[in-house]
C-alpha cells in the first residue's frame, strides 16, 4: 500500500468516525429525524447507537494507527470495513422498504449519500488492504521476507522428504482440467509463465501452449486415470490439481428434464469429484498436495434460470468444505475459488434445457428471454479471466489454503457479503432489483 493510499484511508476513517458521532449527537440531543418518519423508525434507530459508537471508536483508532504506520492499523481497518458494509447495507434495505429515499427529496438524498459513503469506504478498505495480507505478495509484511537476524545465514531444514507445494521456492507439478479455453487456459498460461510444470487436460483439442497437453474427459474414469498416470509416471508426483472443467445449463426449472440435470451434474459435480479421487492416492503417498476447484458466485447465490448450475456449484462448495477435514492428516489442503462474471467461453457454450430448445413454457418465456439477454450482456462486457488465474497462482504460494475465495468485481464481492450480513428477505429484495431484469 502506498503512503498516499494509507493517508487517504486514514483521513476517510477519521472523518467517518467523527461523522457517526456527530450524527448521533444530533439525533439524540437535537431530535434530528425525518419529517415524516415511518412506523418503527425510532425503534429501528435506537438499536444502533451503541454499535455505531463502537464502530466510530474503531474508525478513529484505525485511522490514527494507519496514519502513524503503527501495527494493528490494517486488521482493525478491515474489521471496520465489515462494520461499514453492515451499517450501509442494513440501513439501505430499511430505507428502501420504508420509502425514506422517496419521502422528501433532500432527506432522501442525504440518507442515500450516507449509505453510499459507508459502503464505498468499506469496499475501498477491502480492495486496498486485503491484498496486503496475501503471502508472497509485495507488501505482505512478515510473510514477504524473513525478519532480520532470525535464522539468517543457514537454511532451514525441510520438513518433507520430497518437493511439495509447502516449499514455495520449488516449481510445482500442476494438473489443470478444462484447459482448452476460459479460466482453465488462463490458469495454464499463468502457472507456466511462473516456472511451474503444467499439464493441461481437456476433452477437446486446444491451441498449443507452454505446457503439456493431455486428453481427458471428466465423465470417463478410464480417461482420467490415464491422464493422472501419465503425469505421475513423467514427474513422479502431482503437487496440485486445479479443477476448471465445467459447462453451464440454462432454462426454466419446469422446462429442465431430469435427464438434462443428470448430464449437467455428471460434468460439473461428479466430473470434478472423479478427478479429485484420481489424484488423492498420489498426494497421500507423497504426503503433500493442493486441490483448487473453480466454483462460481452462483455457488454462493442462487441464479435464476441457472438453477442446476448453481446447485452443482453449491454442492462443490460443501464437498470441498467437508473434504478439507478428511485430507488434512495427509498434509493435503483444498479450497474452492468462486469467480464472478468473466469473459470466457462458458456463456457461448451454454447448454439449454430440452424444453427451452423446443419451446419455452409461455408462463416463463418473457422473463426468461430478458434474463438470458442480461446474462449475455454481462458476460460480453466482463473482463478476461486473468484475475482468477493470478489468484490461483497466489494460492499455490500459500502455506495454508482458505476454505473458499471470491474473485470478482467489487459489487459482486459485496453481494456475497450482503447475503451473509442481511436478513434473507432483505437480500432477496435487493438481489432482484439489482440482478434480475
Amino acid at each position: 500500500m502506498s503512503s498516499e493510499h494509507g493517508r487517504a484511508l486514514s483521513i476517510a476513517q477519521i472523518a467517518t468516525g467523527v461523522g457517526i458521532l456527530a450524527f448521533w449527537a444530533l439525533f439524540l440531543g437535537a431530535g434530528l429525524q425525518p419529517s415524516a418518519p415511518p412506523p418503527w423508525f425510532l425503534a429501528f434507530e435506537h438499536a444502533f447507537p451503541l454499535p455505531d459508537a463502537v464502530l466510530a471508536a474503531g474508525l478513529l483508532t484505525a485511522g490514527s494507527l494507519l496514519w502513524r504506520r503503527r501495527g494493528g492499523g490494517r486488521p482493525l481497518s478491515l474489521a471496520c470495513a465489515g462494520g461499514l458494509l453492515f451499517l450501509g447495507l442494513v440501513d439501505f434495505s430499511f430505507n428502501i422498504q420504508n420509502g425514506i429515499y422517496t419521502s422528501v427529496l433532500a432527506e432522501g438524498a442525504a440518507a442515500a449519500a450516507i449509505n453510499l459513503w459507508c459502503v464505498a469506504l468499506g469496499i475501498a478498505l477491502l480492495v486496498v488492504l486485503v491484498p496486503e495480507g496475501q503471502p508472497g505478495d509485495p507488501g505482505a509484511g512478515a510473510s514477504a521476507s524473513p525478519r532480520p537476524g532470525v535464522n539468517q545465514g543457514r537454511p532451514r531444514p525441510s520438513t518433507r522428504g520430497n518437493p511439495s507445494p509447502g516449499n514455495r521456492a520449488q516449481p510445482k507439478v500442476v494438473l489443470v482440467t478444462g484447459s482448452s479455453s476460459g479460466i482453465g487456459r488462463a490458469v495454464c498460461e499463468e502457472l507456466a509463465s511462473g516456472g511451474h510444470r503444467v499439464y493441461g487436460a481437456s476433452r477437446s483439442a486446444s491451441p498449443p501452449g507452454s505446457w503439456t497437453q493431455l486428453h481427458m474427459d471428466v465423465t470417463d474414469e478410464a480417461s482420467i486415470e490415464r491422464a493422472v498416470e501419465e503425469v505421475v509416471r513423467g514427474e513422479g508426483r502431482i503437487d496440485a490439481l486445479v479443477g476448471c472443467a465445467g459447462v453451464s445449463l440454462a432454462g426454466p426449472f419446469e422446462d429442465t428434464t431430469i435427464e438434462d440435470a443428470r448430464r449437467h451434474l455428471d460434468i460439473n459435480l461428479f466430473g470434478t469429484t472423479r478427478v479429485i479421487r484420481a489424484v488423492l492416492p498420489a498426494m497421500r503417498r507423497q504426503a503433500s498436495g493442493r486441490i483448487i476447484v473453480i466454483g462460481s458466485i452462483g455457488g454462493l447465490i442462487g441464479l435464476p434460470f441457472l438453477g442446476y448450475y448453481s446447485a452443482a456449484k453449491f454442492a462443490l462448495d460443501g464437498l470441498l468444505e467437508a473434504l478439507r477435514t478428511e485430507i488434512a492428516p495427509f498434509n493435503i489442503d483444498a479450497t474452492i475459488v468462486h469467480p464472478g462474471n468473466f469473459n470466457t467461453r462458458l456463456g457461448a457454450n451454454r447448454v439449454y434445457s430440452t424444453g427451452t430448445n423446443v419451446n419455452v413454457e409461455p408462463a416463463y418465456r418473457d422473463v426468461f428471454e430478458r434474463t438470458r439477454e442480461f446474462y449475455i450482456a454481462e458476460e460480453d462486457n466482463a473482463p478476461p479471466p486473468h484475475p482468477v488465474a493470478r489468484k490461483v497462482a497466489r494460492l499455490l504460494k500459500r502455506r495454508t489454503l482458505p476454505v473458499r475465495v471470491v474473485v470478482g468485481a467489487p459489487l459482486e464481492v459485496l453481494g456475497v457479503w450482503g447475503k451473509l450480513i442481511l436478513p434473507s428477505r432483505c437480500f432477496e429484495y435487493l438481489f432482484r432489483k439489482a440482478y434480475c431484469p
